[in-house]
């Protein structure tokens, strides 16, 4: 077992007991992060063929274009109205949304990607900017989730990161998916 340098006292928990964590990220280092994966997931979405966009892996998966139409939903329900809401009122009960009836009735397997793109980056663009201007001490402004108890600005912020890299991981596994009964001897 290693000692940690002198001054470290900040560890994150489980197997990584002994790993330093990082400082949180500030505003505009999420609003960067957005910006980064935004620009990801538009480059990914413009390079699918509308026949891969709409696949399916498994039944029951989404596809592509149910990914970021929950990306559209979960940019305004999970995290920028949630935001303002914690901004203008004092500790509001958050509210949950029944993602997959959402995605359900969206229909966005049979939408165009383009328009659903343009979707995306208008509701992120305006993420982008109210996510800059946040002030340090708008950070800890707090409200009450159903399921998670106490939620605050600035673990939404993190969470928000977190959730875009995990939707980016799943658009890029249904490529994968489609891909790989084409590689033949070049599956390694």
């Amino acid at each position: 077992m290693t000692t940690p340098e002198p001054g470290h006292n900040r560890y994150v928990r489980g197997v990584e007991a002994l790993v330093p964590a990082v400082d949180p990220l500030t505003p505009r280092q999420v609003a960067a992060l957005l910006r980064a994966s935004a620009g990801a997931v538009r480059a990914e979405l413009e390079a699918l063929p509308r026949q891969l966009a709409a696949w399916h892996p498994r039944p029951g998966e989404w596809c592509a274009l149910q990914v970021l139409g929950h990306l559209i939903e979960s940019e305004r329900r999970a995290f920028a109205e949630r935001i303002e809401r914690l901004l203008r009122e004092d500790r509001p009960r958050l509210e949950t949304w029944d993602q997959e009836a959402t995605a359900e009735s969206r229909n966005d397997c049979d939408r165009d990607p383009t328009e659903l793109l343009e979707e995306f980056v208008e509701a992120r663009e305006a993420s982008i900017g109210m996510v800059a201007g946040l002030q340090p001490g708008q950070l800890q402004r707090e409200g009450e989730h159903p399921l998670v108890g106490r939620l605050s600005v600035a673990e939404l912020l993190h969470g928000w990161v977190h959730h875009d890299r995990e939707h980016l991981k799943q658009l890029f596994s249904i490529v994968q998916a489609a891909v790989e009964r084409h590689l033949g001897n070049a599956r390694l």
